[in-house]
């Protein structure tokens, strides 16, 4: 499969990898790093991605070093200006702090010194009250977690990640937040796609422009940069498809006898936290904390049956990537069929908690509103699935776009049946 992607010029070069009951089951590499100079994609060729702050935060939690509960400004007396003090962990998370717009008259160049960078970002104004509304913090998100990390543990964040995550799954040089130079020769070149999006018509001063500066949407060519490529951004990083599903999948069990968190945090970390309009993208999104964009949690990305996913996944992390988290009731895969042991109420929501600001609180079930016009389910003579958690695939497909073209997660799944 992964020849005819790249070969039918939907790729130009590609990584996959899946790990089953902890045990790497595939890893493919096809097409070229560099389609200038022929280097061909191996097991070490580095992808941007995404994920990686919000697990370093969940291990750091596990630990018992902050809570999600804990406001910013108790690691970071400076976050509290301008009204900043009840902003959370978990709002950040959530992508629900308020300030997701870039400090003004930030550059490339301005990335490379932290200190500043944070700087600025403490003395920006919240655009809403924590809790109330959410927006994609497409920069501020890693800035604000990772300097909380970094206070709390007197290292760079990406100290942090390299010896608290990488280091025990043995993958220390394969996630990273700003590449070594060293390193640096091993990441894909890349190629933007052909497909048109929709957010650059928006017009000039609509908060999507404060979100996403100018030089953010410059796309392959930012992420070809040398200087950026070694900056640290914690809201992205570097990965390759190998280590990535590692992580993942010593995020829901034991990998080689190493887990980062335990079961309970797992739960509670990809649990469904909110519904609600993306203020800086104007497109209704599911909401939660990052176990990592789109329906956002807790920092991460999981079964969603309001938007009727055939397939649970962990989030869409970044640039051609896609992630399944396993062990899923087998009633999720199925349309229409209620989760066992969970009741539904007569207005049609889910039990949930809020926290003071009034917004669900972390780890806690949202209150989903029902489909205005459902469906009705028609019957089937097939059997019905059997109820329990099944086996399942942590997926990770990485790759340079040719066209813009996604891998698709049940193609990625095909390889492993």
């Amino acid at each position: 499969m992964a020849d005819h992607l790249v070969a039918s010029g939907q790729e130009i070069g590609l990584q996959i990898a899946a790990y089953l009951n902890g045990e790497l089951v595939v890893n493919v590499c096809a097409g070229k790093a560099d389609a200038s100079t022929g280097r061909l994609v191996d097991e070490r060729t580095l992808f941007p991605g995404s994920g990686l702050i919000s697990t370093v935060v969940h291990v750091l939690a596990e630990r018992g070093l902050f809570d999600y509960a804990d406001p910013v400004a108790a690691y970071w007396p400076e976050f509290c200006a301008h009204g900043k003090q009840g902003i959370t962990i978990a709002h950040v998370l959530t992508h629900s702090a308020g300030v997701p717009q870039a400090p003004p008259g930030l550059t490339v160049e301005d990335l490379a010194g932290w200190d500043g960078v944070c700087a600025r970002i403490a003395d920006l104004r919240p655009l809403w009250r924590p809790g109330t509304a959410t927006g994609f913090h497409v920069l501020t998100f890693g800035f604000i977690l990772g300097e909380v990390v970094r206070r709390v543990t007197g290292r760079p964040v990406s100290a942090v990640l390299r010896d608290d995550v990488a280091a025990p799954l043995g993958v220390p040089g394969d996630l990273c937040f700003g590449a070594p130079a060293a390193d640096l020769p091993r990441a894909a070149r890349l190629k933007d796609g052909d497909r048109s999006d929709p957010l650059v018509n928006f017009p000039p001063g609509s908060l999507y422009h404060e979100v996403l500066p100018s030089w953010m949407g410059a796309g392959a060519a930012l992420g070809n940069r040398p200087d950026y490529q070694g900056v640290h951004v914690p809201s992205s990083g570097g990965a390759t498809a190998p280590a990535l599903a590692r992580m993942f999948a010593a995020l829901i069990g034991e990998v080689d006898g190493v887990r980062l968190i335990g079961p309970a945090r797992t739960n509670r970390v990809s649990s469904l936290v909110t519904v609600r309009e993306d203020r800086g993208e104007r497109a209704a999104r599911p909401e939660r904390p990052r176990l990592h964009r789109r329906h956002r949690g807790n920092g991460h990305r999981e079964r969603l049956r309001l938007a009727r996913q055939r397939r649970p996944r962990v989030r869409r992390p970044g640039t051609r990537v896609r992630l399944r988290l396993p062990a899923q009731p087998a009633d999720l895969r199925t349309r229409g069929r209620r989760l066992p042991g969970r009741r539904r109420d007569p207005g049609g929501t889910r039990p949930g908690g809020q926290d003071d600001s009034g917004s669900p609180a972390m780890g806690e079930r949202a209150r989903v509103p029902p489909p205005p016009h459902p469906r009705p389910q028609a019957k089937s003579s097939r059997r019905t699935p059997p109820v329990g958690r099944p086996k399942g695939v942590d997926i990770v497909a990485r790759g340079v776009p040719a066209s813009g073209t996604m891998i698709s997660e049940r193609g990625v799944a095909a390889l492993v049946r």
